[in-house]
């Protein structure tokens, strides 16, 4: 049980990294790249 609670919270975790992550790097690209280049690499994206 304590195993799994322990992988349940570090998945958590690992999930909200991740997401920082993510969104730090949309923030830095979008400010970085112009909103062109961001919403091309968006739209080749999200098909």
């Amino acid at each position: 049980m304590a195993i799994a609670s322990l992988v349940v919270v570090a998945s958590a975790s690992v999930i909200d990294f991740v997401r920082s992550v993510v969104t730090a790097w949309l923030r830095t690209g979008c400010l970085y790249l112009g909103d062109d280049t961001f919403h091309s690499f968006y739209t080749a994206t999200s098909r």
